[in-house]
């Protein structure tokens, strides 16, 4: 409902007074944000930095560079030249179908990495959210910061 102040302003009173609230000037989840984002690039720069010094798996990463790039490119659905056969004859991924259209932007395993750092700090983020509706802030923070 509309009323006219005492001050002369025009605001709206009643039901509309809490949807028109200001938000919280911090959101409850920027802690938890903060930790996930560092733990993102703290792991992502490690993990480029351990590829560039030749200290990953180079097998693996093959692996599935190969089956994302043949997907991508338009060749059999994960197909592993080195193998002979798609990594679908292993076991369903469907992983990779999504993850196939990226394999024609970025050139290389890096992204894998980078990628696996962003699903990981993800999770960490969703883990605290679900701590957070059964727990404290802190302990939330707590066992998200340890995962």
């Amino acid at each position: 409902m509309r009323q006219d102040r005492q001050d002369g302003q025009v605001g709206l009173e009643g039901e509309y007074t809490e949807l028109l609230a200001p938000a919280h000037p911090a959101s409850p989840a920027l802690p938890a944000l903060v930790l996930c984002a560092t733990a993102f690039l703290i792991y992502s720069s490690l993990g480029l930095a351990a590829h560039r010094s030749l200290q990953t798996n180079a097998f693996d990463l093959s692996v599935f560079d190969y089956a994302l790039w043949t997907t991508a490119s338009g060749g059999p659905l994960g197909y592993v030249p080195m193998f002979r056969h798609s990594l679908f004859a292993q076991h369903f991924m469907p992983s990779l179908l999504v993850l196939s259209p990226l394999a024609r932007l970025f050139d290389g395993p890096a992204w894998l990495i980078v990628l696996q750092s962003l699903f990981h700090a993800s999770a960490a983020f969703l883990l605290y959210r679900f701590a957070r509706a059964n727990a404290s802030k802190g302990i939330a923070l707590a066992v998200a910061g340890a995962f």
